[in-house]
């Protein structure tokens, strides 16, 4: 059976040579193009399906809290503009529900809506009822504010607004107090 290959295949690339110089193609271009399918042909047949690589499995096994978990909490964070989401806010949505029940709000009750904006702040009660995320920093502000509602009772609400008013206005800008200073040279 082997046998039988060899003749054809010699048989095929003879055809293939005098094909080649039926198309008017020099001898020295018609023996080498015969030899490139011999090589080709003798190739695939030694090499035989090609395999996916299989790499090793990790070494060690995932531990919570690893860095695989990180990385897939930050992909899970973020939506592909930079904002945050929708599990982000699921999560953030649920927090201040439970810092607005614990004052005593419904936050499902549309005639509570002054009361809910009064707790949460303005900024945080329009953000959370709005289909559009916020950004980073945004969440980061509306994640302080429901910390500190979480620390405090429900009648320290003005202590907290002034303190957050004293810092806000207490924190000097660095490139001005910079821009400000004179040069000790």
């Amino acid at each position: 059976m082997r046998r039988l290959i060899v003749h054809i295949a010699i048989l095929a690339v003879g055809a293939l040579i005098a094909w080649a110089l039926s198309l008017g193609m020099d001898l020295s271009h018609a023996l080498l193009a015969g030899a490139i399918v011999v090589v080709i042909a003798e190739f695939g047949r030694t090499a035989g399906p090609l395999a996916h690589p299989v790499f090793p499995s990790a070494p060690h096994p995932l531990r919570a809290g690893a860095r695989r978990d990180v990385s897939d909490l930050t992909w899970s964070a973020f939506r592909g503009d930079g904002r945050m989401s929708d599990h982000v806010m699921r999560r953030v949505r649920g927090l201040a529900e439970r810092r607005l029940r614990d004052r005593g709000v419904d936050p499902g009750d549309p005639d509570h809506h002054d009361r809910v904006a009064a707790v949460l702040g303005a900024d945080l009660a329009d953000g959370l009822a709005s289909p559009v995320p916020p950004h980073p920093a945004q969440l980061d502000r509306w994640l302080q504010r429901l910390e500190d509602l979480g620390h405090a009772d429900p009648s320290d609400e003005a202590r907290l607004a002034a303190n957050r008013q004293a810092a806000v206005t207490a924190t000097p800008n660095p490139v001005a107090v910079t821009a400000n200073r004179e040069d000790p040279r």
